[in-house]
């Protein structure tokens, strides 16, 4: 069975994941941000290109990929 302090961390880098989509969703629901966005490119007054896209879509898959690490890696390479 699973360590429990295994799983323990798990659930935080899960918990972290949900936080990071939940802020995500808040931010383009703010009236007019997703409409600028797609009309000029810019999102209070930056501007995001497909570079941008990328790095936030990788940084919000850093905690699922650590959350599964966690969980199957050895207890010495976890440390």
């Amino acid at each position: 069975m699973v360590q429990d302090w295994k799983l323990k961390v798990a659930v935080l880098w899960l918990i972290a994941a949900v936080a990071y989509g939940t802020h995500a969703t808040i931010v383009y629901l703010e009236p007019g941000i997703l409409a600028t966005y797609i009309a000029t490119g810019t999102v209070r007054g930056y501007h995001i290109g497909h570079a941008d896209l990328l790095i936030i879509a990788s940084l919000m898959l850093v905690p699922l990929v650590m959350a599964f690490l966690s969980l199957v890696l050895k207890d010495s390479v976890n440390r």
